[in-house]
C-alpha cells in the first residue's frame, strides 16, 4: 500500500497525463464505420487532432505520437490560422463490398493527406495554394484525394493543415462515392462551361461592336462580362489548372477582381444612361467612384501578393463590395422616375447584380464561406443579358430616329433644291454684277501694288543715296576733327573739338541706327567674325563718350575684370553700336553721378569664351510699369521723356535685335530715381593668340599655387591653351595630355598634386583613365583627380562616385571657381603631410 502511495505522490505529472491521455484516446469504438457506398458526413466526434505549435514536425513523428496526445475535434472552439493541425480518423469497410471514394477534407490553402492502410503508406496533396501539377484531383478549390477501401479493410487517414492565406483551418469532412461524384462533376462542368461560354461570347460581342462602331457602353459592357468571366473560370478551378499549375498564388488578384468588374459596370452605366446629360451629379459620382475603385483593387492587390493575407483582403473587399451597392440601390431608386426603356433594362439588370454581390458578400463576412451557388450564377449570367436587350433597344432606337432623321433629310433636301433653284437665278445676276465690281478692284488693286512697290524701290534707292550723301560729309567731319585733335595745341580749342566730334559720332550713330533698323526688320544683317582687342574697343567706345560725360560732369568709369580675353573673334561694329546706344542712353538720362561700363569673362568652354557686360548708371531710372515697353520700336519711357531728352525710340530696340543676332538676350534692373542696369551675355571665338586682361603682373600675386605640379587631360587644343595661361599666372607648373593613352604614360613619370580630367575623349574617355590610373598607377593611385565635362553636374554624380573621382568641374568654367577648388585640394593634401 505505502509503495503505491509513494508513486502516487512522487509522480503525480505522469499519472496525470496518462489519465487524461486515455480520455482522449481514439477508441475502436470511436472508428467511423462505412457501411454502404453513399454520401456521408463524417461525425467531428471521431475526428481527432494534434496541434503542432512549431509548425516543423514531419509525419514520421506525428505517426509515432500515441493516440492519447490527440483531442478530439469537438474540443476546440476555433482554430489558430498560425498553426498547423494534425486530424487522425479511421475508416473501416464492414461490408463485403469494395467501395471508391472521394474524401473531401475541407476549403483549406495546403493539405497532405496520408492513408495507412496494411502497414503501407500512401501520400496525397491538395488544398487551393498547392500547385495543380502536384494535386491528385487539381479541378476545384476543395481539398479531396480518393479512397478505394477494400471489403473490411480499416484505413487510418492523418490530414495535415496548413494556413497559407490567414484563413483559420476549415474542415467538413465526408466521403463521397467517386461514381455520383464523377456524374456531379460531369453536369457541374456542363453548367460552367454554358455560362462561362456565353459571358465570353457576349464579351466577345460587346469588344467587336465597339471596334467597328467605336461606341464606349460596347468597349465597357465588353470588359464588364469579360472580367465576370475570367473570375468565374479562376473560381471553378481552370486558371488554377492551365494558366499557372506550379504557381497558384500568382492568381490570388483574381480573387478581388469583382471590384474591378465594378468599375466596368460604372462605366458602361455611364455610356449606357448618358448620364453626363440625364444625370449629371451622378456621373460625378460615377467617376470619383471609378477612381476609388481602382485605388482600392490596386493597394488590395499589392497588399494581397506580398502578405499572402487572404482574409484580411477578401474582408477589405466584400465590405467595399456591400458599400458599392448601397450606393448603386441608391441610384437605381433615384433613377427609377425616369420613363426611359434603356432605364428600365439597367435597373432590372443591375437588381439582379445587387442580390448576387450581396449575397456572395454576406457570405464571406459572416462565415467565410467562398460557396456560390447556382442562382447568384444565374442571376449575373441575366443581368448581362437584360444589358445585352437594353443595348439592343437602344441600337433599334437609335437605328429608327436614324431613318426618321433621314426621311425628314430627305424632305427638307427636295425643297431645299426647289428653294436652290430660285435662288441660283438670283445669285448668277448677283455674281455677275460682283464678277464685274471684283475684276474692277483688281485692276486698282493691281495698280495700287505697282505703286507700293515702285515706292518701296524708290524708298530703298532714297535711303541708299541719302546714306551716302549724308556719311561722305559726315565721314569728312569726323577725319578732320581727328586731324584737328591732332594738330592741335590749344586746350580751349580742344574743347570745341571735342564738341564737334561728340556731335559728329552721335549724328552718325544715329544715322546707322535708322539705317541698320530696316536692315534688321528685312533680315539682311549678318555678324562678322574678325580679330580685335576687346579691351582696346572698350576703351575707344568709353573715349567717344568723354566730352558729352565731362561736359554733363558725370563719371565714365570702365572695369574689365581679371581673367576677361582680350584678342578674341567677333563683330566689333555691332558690339560698338550696341555700346553706343547703351552708353548714349546712360548718359542722356544721368545728371550726376557715373556711367559704368563693365567687361568679366563669365566662362570658358574648348575654343569659346563667354563674356559677360554691364552698363549701368545713377540716372532718373525707368518705371516699373514702363520695363516691359522700353524695348519696343520708337519708345521711350513716356512723351515727357521724348519731349524733354529727345531721340528717336530706336536705340534700345536695335540694341535688342543686335544681342539677338549673338544668340542672347539683354536684361534690365532699374529703380525710379536711383538709376539703370543693363546686363547681356555674348559668345566669342578664342584662338592660340588669345590674351587674358590682368591688372597685375604675369604671375597674379592674390592667387598662388606654390609651384603645385597639376596635369590637365583634354583633347581640345583651346582648353589646354587657356588652363596652360591661367596656371602660368597662378605660379603652378602645368603638363598636358592630349588624350587619356598619354595621361596613362605621364602619370609613371611624374607624382602630381592634382589631376584635371576631361571625360568625353577620343579613344579612352576620363572615367576608363581614372579607373586604370588608380589599378595600375604606381605614383598617382592615390592622387587628387577632378573632373572636367560640358554635361550637367547632376547626371554624372553616381559614376563620379564610382571612378572614385574627387570632384566635378562644369564647363564652360569660372576661373574663380577652378582657382578655388584646385587650391582646396592642395590644402587637403597638405593638412595629410
Amino acid at each position: 500500500m505505502s509503495r503505491f502511495l509513494f508513486i502516487f505522490l512522487f509522480l503525480p505529472g505522469p499519472t496525470l497525463f496518462l489519465w487524461n491521455g486515455a480520455n482522449a484516446s481514439i477508441q475502436d469504438g470511436q472508428t467511423y464505420k462505412v457501411f454502404a457506398e453513399q454520401e456521408q458526413a463524417i461525425d467531428e466526434n471521431k475526428l481527432f487532432v494534434y496541434e503542432d505549435k512549431t509548425n516543423e514536425k514531419e509525419f514520421d513523428y506525428i505517426q509515432s505520437i500515441p493516440d492519447n496526445f490527440y483531442t478530439p475535434l469537438t474540443n476546440f472552439k476555433s482554430l489558430d490560422n498560425d498553426k498547423t493541425y494534425w486530424i487522425k480518423f479511421r475508416i473501416q469497410n464492414t461490408t463485403n463490398n469494395d467501395f471508391s471514394f472521394i474524401l473531401f477534407t475541407g476549403t483549406n490553402a495546403r493539405e497532405t493527406i496520408y492513408f495507412i492502410r496494411n502497414g503501407r503508406v500512401s501520400e496525397r496533396k491538395a488544398g487551393y495554394l498547392v500547385p495543380a501539377s502536384e494535386r491528385e484531383l487539381p479541378l476545384g478549390y476543395k481539398s479531396k484525394a480518393r479512397l478505394d477501401i477494400a471489403s473490411q479493410e480499416a484505413v487510418v487517414v492523418y490530414v495535415r493543415t496548413q494556413s497559407l492565406d490567414r484563413f483559420a483551418p476549415r474542415f467538413d469532412i465526408k466521403l463521397v462515392s467517386e461514381e455520383v461524384w464523377t456524374k456531379e462533376a460531369q453536369s457541374t462542368q456542363l453548367f460552367e462551361g454554358i455560362f462561362t461560354g456565353l459571358l465570353l461570347i457576349l464579351s466577345f460581342l460587346g469588344l467587336i461592336f465597339f471596334a467597328y462602331t467605336g461606341s464606349r457602353e460596347f468597349l465597357y459592357y465588353g470588359l464588364y462580362t469579360l472580367s465576370n468571366c475570367i473570375y468565374f473560370l479562376n473560381y471553378y478551378g481552370y486558371l488554377d489548372l492551365y494558366i499557372f499549375p506550379n504557381n497558384p498564388e500568382y492568381l490570388m488578384p483574381i480573387w478581388i477582381l469583382v471590384t474591378l468588374s465594378a468599375v466596368f459596370y460604372f462605366a458602361f452605366a455611364r455610356a449606357f444612361i448618358d448620364t453626363r446629360e440625364a444625370f449629371p451629379k451622378w456621373h460625378k459620382v460615377f467617376g470619383l467612384a471609378m477612381k476609388i475603385m481602382v485605388a482600392v483593387y490596386l493597394i488590395n492587390v499589392i497588399f494581397l501578393l506580398s502578405t499572402h493575407d487572404a482574409r484580411s483582403a477578401i474582408i477589405l473587399h466584400n465590405s467595399f463590395n456591400i458599400l458599392i451597392c448601397l450606393m448603386t440601390l441608391i441610384f437605381i431608386v433615384s433613377i427609377s422616375t425616369k420613363k426611359m426603356m434603356v432605364v428600365r433594362y439597367f435597373s432590372l439588370g443591375t437588381a439582379f447584380l445587387l442580390i448576387t454581390v450581396l449575397f456572395t458578400s454576406y457570405q464571406y463576412l459572416i462565415a467565410f464561406e467562398s460557396q456560390m451557388p447556382y442562382i447568384a450564377q444565374v442571376g449575373i449570367l441575366i443581368e448581362v443579358l437584360l444589358f445585352s436587350l437594353g443595348i439592343g433597344h437602344k441600337i433599334k432606337r437609335d437605328f429608327h430616329n436614324h431613318n426618321i432623321t433621314q426621311e425628314s433629310l430627305i424632305i427638307q433636301l427636295t425643297e431645299n433644291e426647289r428653294l436652290q433653284l430660285s435662288i441660283n437665278q438670283e445669285l448668277e445676276e448677283k455674281v455677275a454684277e460682283r464678277t464685274h465690281l471684283i475684276n474692277d478692284q483688281k485692276l486698282q488693286l493691281q495698280k495700287a501694288w505697282k505703286e507700293a512697290e515702285m515706292a518701296t524701290k524708290a524708298k530703298t534707292e532714297f535711303l541708299s543715296v541719302m546714306s551716302h550723301e549724308i556719311r561722305t560729309p559726315l565721314n569728312a567731319i569726323i577725319s578732320l576733327s581727328h586731324l584737328m585733335e591732332i594738330e592741335n595745341e590749344s586746350a580751349e580749342t580742344q574743347e570745341y573739338i571735342d564738341a564737334l566730334k561728340f556731335s559728329a559720332e552721335s549724328l552718325h550713330s544715329l544715322i546707322n541706327d535708322i539705317l541698320d533698323y530696316n536692315k534688321i526688320e528685312s533680315g539682311k544683317i549678318d555678324l562678322e567674325s574678325t580679330e580685335f582687342s576687346l579691351i582696346d574697343q572698350l576703351k575707344n567706345i568709353c573715349e567717344s563718350f568723354k566730352y558729352k560725360a565731362s561736359s554733363k560732369e558725370v563719371r565714365l568709369i570702365l572695369e574689365v575684370g581679371d581673367h576677361t580675353p582680350d584678342r578674341i573673334m567677333g563683330d566689333p561694329t555691332r558690339l560698338t553700336q550696341i555700346f553706343n546706344n547703351l552708353i548714349g542712353n546712360a548718359l542722356k538720362f544721368t545728371h550726376e553721378g557715373n556711367v559704368t561700363i563693365a567687361a568679366s569673362l563669365k566662362g570658358i568652354k574648348d575654343d569659346a569664351a563667354v563674356v559677360s557686360f554691364k552698363v549701368s548708371d545713377t540716372g532718373i531710372g525707368i518705371p516699373k510699369e514702363k520695363l516691359d515697353e522700353i524695348f519696343e520700336d520708337y519708345e521711350q519711357a513716356s512723351r515727357e521723356t521724348t519731349r524733354k531728352y529727345g531721340g528717336t525710340g530706336l536705340g534700345l530696340a536695335i540694341t535688342k535685335k543686335l544681342i539677338e543676332l549673338h544668340n542672347s538676350s539683354i536684361e534690365v534692373h532699374s529703380v525710379e530715381g536711383e538709376g539703370t542696369q543693363f546686363n547681356f551675355d555674348i559668345e566669342f571665338i578664342i584662338n592660340d593668340s588669345m590674351q587674358i586682361f590682368d591688372d597685375a603682373d604675369e604671375v597674379d600675386q592674390t592667387k598662388n599655387l606654390d609651384k603645385a605640379d597639376i596635369l590637365v587631360v583634354d583633347d581640345s587644343d583651346m582648353n589646354r591653351l587657356v588652363l596652360k595661361r591661367f596656371f602660368s599666372m597662378w605660379n603652378a607648373n602645368c603638363q598636358e595630355a592630349r588624350n587619356g593613352y598619354e595621361a596613362l604614360e605621364l602619370v609613371e613619370k611624374t607624382v602630381f598634386d592634382l589631376i584635371l580630367m576631361d571625360l568625353e575623349m577620343d579613344g579612352i574617355n576620363g572615367f576608363e583613365t581614372t579607373r586604370q590610373i588608380r589599378r595600375d598607377s604606381k605614383l598617382n593611385k592615390e592622387g587628387r583627380i577632378v573632373a572636367m565635362t560640358a554635361q550637367r553636374a547632376s547626371d554624372l554624380q553616381d559614376k563620379i562616385r564610382e571612378s572614385a573621382m574627387q570632384d566635378l568641374i562644369s564647363k564652360p568654367f569660372e576661373p574663380q571657381e577652378l582657382y578655388q577648388k584646385i587650391k582646396y585640394y592642395l590644402l587637403l593634401d597638405e593638412e595629410k603631410i
